[in-house]
């Protein structure tokens, strides 16, 4: 092998080399420019992340009745209304006379807040099924069969029916015609005898009577007053029901 054939395989390993670092280089740019792209994303999403957090935030509401005077007192500060009622210039915590609760309708306390746990009624031992619909046409009807709804309309505005313990609530626009509807303790619906019941938060209204002025025809009470002509049944077959047992 002679000297130019040296020098030519000298530059051919040149050149690969050359080749090598300049791939080598510019594999090197790349990945550098693909890691200050995604570090730009980063940053891009995380500053849109705080815009959107910062964004959703609520405001606070102000309470508009915070440190409002009272009437009469708007010239006075806060510090001289409480001198003034430490020195007893005035009352501790005045109040407004309340007017007397007085009654102006036939129906006491119509639809009122106030007698609202007066005006329910717990109805036990309900058909499987049986809708909130149903419940108020059947004692709507009822109550004006027998005579016990006392104005035009329906008595009955409301009823919850809770079917898993199958029971029901009632709830009438007066206190009067729902003590009356205790009347209809055992009724028959859909071949059921219902039970009902006060609720247990029921608290009577003074001056009013708890117990319905009449009975009705045909139904038979599931709960039996104690008196001397009361007396108690026992042993008896799993199979009778409250009618035969009344029957017999």
């Amino acid at each position: 092998m002679n000297g130019d054939e040296l020098n030519e395989g000298r530059s051919r390993d040149d050149r690969r080399e050359r080749r090598r670092s300049r791939s080598h280089e510019r594999h090197r740019s790349r990945s550098r420019d693909r890691k200050r792209r995604s570090r730009s994303r980063e940053r891009r999403g995380s500053s849109r992340g705080r815009e959107s957090k910062g964004s959703g935030r609520r405001q606070r509401k102000q309470y508009k009745y915070w440190d409002i005077p009272a009437a009469g007192f708007e010239s006075m500060s806060p510090l001289q209304y409480k001198a003034m009622q430490a020195a007893g210039q005035l009352e501790p915590n005045p109040t407004a006379p309340m007017a007397p609760l007085t009654l102006t309708t036939n129906i006491p306390f119509a639809g009122s807040a106030i007698s609202r746990q007066a005006r329910r009624l717990y109805i036990g031992n309900i058909p499987f099924g049986v809708t909130e619909e149903m419940m108020m046409n059947h004692f709507n009807q009822q109550m004006k069969m027998a005579g016990l709804a006392q104005s035009e309309g329906d008595p009955i505005i409301a009823c919850q029916v809770n079917l898993d313990k199958n029971f029901a609530f009632l709830e009438f626009r007066s206190v009067d015609e729902c003590t009356q509807a205790m009347a209809f303790d055992g009724i028959i619906f859909q071949g059921q005898s219902l039970k009902i019941r006060r609720p247990r938060d029921y608290q009577p209204l003074p001056g009013l009577s708890e117990n319905p002025s009449m009975a009705v025809t045909g139904v038979v009470s599931t709960m039996v007053a104690d008196t001397p002509h009361k007396i108690f049944v026992g042993c008896l077959p799993n199979y009778l029901n409250e009618d035969e047992v009344s029957c017999v």
